[in-house]
């Protein structure tokens, strides 16, 4: 959603509107516009901001446990198929 300029804000904030609607456990949040994703999920049970993308694979590399389903949205600039690589090669067991 970077790409979407001026609908960026709207959208992020929407998609965080989508979270107090669903049954998630955690929403782990990382880039410039989670702000907007932060306010429309205000009152959700557990935000974790990660400053980074390592910081984000340490966190869900401690947390994860067998059975446990993660969705990733990001845009292809965020470079997220760098942490579904890393998911791959830790869980690979599972």
């Amino acid at each position: 959603m970077l790409e979407l300029g001026n609908l960026s804000e709207q959208l992020h904030y929407e998609v965080g509107c989508q979270f107090k609607e669903l049954e998630y456990d955690e929403l782990y949040l990382l880039g410039k516009e989670v702000k907007n994703i932060a306010k429309g999920a205000k009152g959700y049970t557990d935000i974790k901001y990660c400053n980074s993308i390592e910081e984000l694979i340490s966190i869900l590399v401690k947390e994860l446990k067998s059975g446990d389903v993660v969705y990733l949205k990001a845009s292809n600039g965020m470079h997220f198929n760098i942490i579904i690589d890393r998911l791959k090669k830790n869980f690979k067991s599972m």
